[in-house]
């Protein structure tokens, strides 16, 4: 039993633990569609054996050599590496090429919604949120700003409230606003406007 529970314990260790860890910063980083449970465990034992398969060579080596038996805290090190920080270097080394222009003619795009793509460059902008009724409300998308992500509903914080012009445009914020939260449920379209300056 004690043999049984012990491999499990290793299973665990080196199959899941490592594609687990791949899969929860890359959700992080670029939040997807959940899946089945059962999708799960294939996907996570899938970048496990793609996370070895990525540090093979420096496996080969280890093993090939005596660390183990020299320099018990470096063969340690290293395997630390391999299960908790190399499947961290995986994710982002995935995102990166998810979104890389040359990539987006094979495969698609991380992001799922225009509404995350558009503000997850945190770039700031002038905003004009036309509502259900029609309403118009003039707004700057700025450093204090806010919007939900993916799997949240969106919804949208603009810390500046803005009054029109007589062309449409843009003519003074609101005296003493503190901004205004918008629901997705009252938007009909957002329209965009560049700015000059970036966000921090």
């Amino acid at each position: 039993m004690e043999l049984i529970d012990q491999n499990k314990l290793l299973f665990f260790i080196f199959f899941i633990l490592p594609g687990f860890i791949c899969m929860r910063v890359y959700s992080l980083i670029s939040p997807n569609q959940a899946n089945e449970f059962n999708d799960k465990i294939l996907n996570i034992i899938a970048y496990s054996c793609i996370i070895y398969g990525f540090n093979f060579p420096f496996i080969y080596w280890i093993e090939q050599s005596d660390l183990s038996s020299t320099s018990s805290f470096l063969y340690g090190l290293f395997y630390f590496y391999l299960l908790f920080i190399s499947p961290i270097i995986l994710a982002f080394i995935w995102i990166y090429i998810r979104k890389s222009k040359w990539a987006q003619k094979s495969i698609y795009h991380p992001t799922i919604s225009p509404w995350d793509f558009v503000f997850s460059k945190r770039s700031s902008c002038w905003i004009i949120v036309t509502l259900d009724d029609n309403t118009k409300i003039y707004g700057r998308y700025g450093s204090k700003s806010f919007v939900s992500s993916y799997p949240a509903e969106p919804q949208i914080y603009l810390d500046e409230c803005w009054e029109p012009n007589l062309d449409g445009g843009f003519n003074r914020k609101h005296d003493a606003s503190a901004g205004i939260i918008i629901l997705a449920k009252d938007i009909r379209h957002v329209e965009l406007f560049e700015d000059e300056d970036n966000l921090n």
